[in-house]
């Protein structure tokens, strides 16, 4: 019976909007670490590289290892890896600049044409919150069959 319920509750699932979640590399050993490192939430760090990579599919992150967005003298910088740049994330976010500021702070000054930006990256840490969610549940289901 236990096996059937997780079943049923597994196909529910893979046909629930969460499940469109990319399912290549999210980098959650390298934002754990940040968030660590530099006591920047991981879940924000990765809701912002989804934003500004497009769910890791911009040419920033493909082409120059930078879902960010993050810029230097008016061009995209470039970093050796994704690894690097999440770290990079982390140190700019911990500065004075960005400290003890709200999320909705934190986009007038990181992205400041986008007046959208917070909302976006707040409803993306939700979605991101809820598929970790279910993924644990899931986990704790298999292990109890």
């Amino acid at each position: 019976m236990k096996k059937l319920i997780l079943f049923v509750l597994m196909m529910v699932l893979s046909t629930s909007r969460v499940q469109a979640l990319p399912k290549h590399n999210m980098h959650d050993k390298e934002f754990t670490e940040m968030e660590q490192k530099y006591g920047i939430s991981a879940t924000f760090a990765k809701a912002v590289a989804i934003q500004e990579s497009g769910w890791f599919t911009s040419n920033g992150y493909k082409n120059k290892n930078n879902p960010f967005g993050i810029t230097s003298k008016g061009k995209l910088k470039r970093f050796d890896s994704v690894d690097e740049s999440i770290d990079y994330f982390g140190s700019l976010l911990s500065s004075d600049k960005y400290k003890n500021k709200n999320i909705d702070e934190i986009g007038k000054i990181y992205c400041p044409n986008d007046d959208k930006w917070a909302r976006d990256v707040k409803k993306i840490m939700r979605m991101v919150g809820k598929w970790i969610n279910r993924v644990i549940y899931l986990r704790k289901q298999q292990a109890i069959l």
